[in-house]
C-alpha cells in the first residue's frame, strides 16, 4: 500500500507500508482511528503562541512513515542500503514471522501515535489527573478495557505513576 500526502512547506510525501505495517493500518483505520489522527492538532497549546501554526497528528505520522521508507530504500555511493547499519533489517521473529525493522519501525510510528486526544499531552495529562481524582471516569474507562488482568494492571501502573506518555496507549 501506498500513502501520499501534501505536507505544507514541504511538498507531497509519500510512503510505501510494508506488509505488517498495511495490516496495522487497515485494523487502526477500521476502529477510526486514522480519521482522528488527520482531525488531531498535534501542536496543541503552540498555536496559542505562534498564531497559524498547525500540525495534524497525521502530518506527523506521515512524514514519519515516509522518512523510514526512504530511509529502507536509499543506496549509497556504493550502493550499499543508507540504512544498513541502523538495523532496519533485523529479522527478529513476532508472533512466528520476520517482519523487517521498517516495517517494525511503521508499526511503531502508527501504534505510538493512535489514541492522543486534541491538544495531545495537555489535555491528557489533565483527563490522567481528572481520573487519578474522580471514581467514577476511573471505573468508566477501567470497565472499558479487554478483560485481560494483564491490560488491567498496566492502566492502574499508568495511572498511580501518572504516566502521561504511555496515557494515550490506555485511551487506544
Amino acid at each position: 500500500m501506498n500513502l501520499e500526502y501534501y505536507l505544507p512547506q514541504v511538498g507531497k510525501i509519500s510512503a510505501r507500508l510494508y506488509p505488517f505495517t498495511e495490516q496495522t493500518y487497515e485494523l487502526l483505520d477500521h476502529y477510526g482511528h486514522i480519521d482522528r489522527m488527520r482531525r488531531i492538532d498535534q501542536l496543541g497549546v503552540i498555536r496559542n503562541v505562534f498564531e497559524g501554526a498547525h500540525h495534524s497528528r497525521w502530518e506527523y505520522v506521515m512524514l514519519q512513515l515516509s522518512l523510514i521508507h526512504k530511509l529502507n530504500i536509499i543506496t549509497d555511493e556504493t550502493g550499499g542500503k543508507l540504512a544498513g547499519g541502523l538495523g532496519l533489517d533485523t529479522g527478529i521473529p513476532i508472533l512466528g514471522k520476520k517482519p523487517t525493522g521498517a516495517d517494525t519501525l511503521q508499526i511503531w510510528t502508527l501504534l505510538f501515535n493512535a489514541g492522543h486526544l486534541p491538544g495531545t499531552f495537555a489535555t491528557e495529562r489533565a483527563l490522567l489527573r481528572y481520573c487519578k481524582k474522580h471514581k467514577d471516569l476511573r471505573r468508566t474507562i477501567y470497565n472499558g478495557l479487554p478483560q485481560q488482568e494483564d491490560i488491567k494492571n498496566y492502566f492502574n501502573n499508568v495511572l498511580e505513576k501518572e504516566d502521561i506518555y504511555t496515557f494515550h496507549k490506555i485511551l487506544t
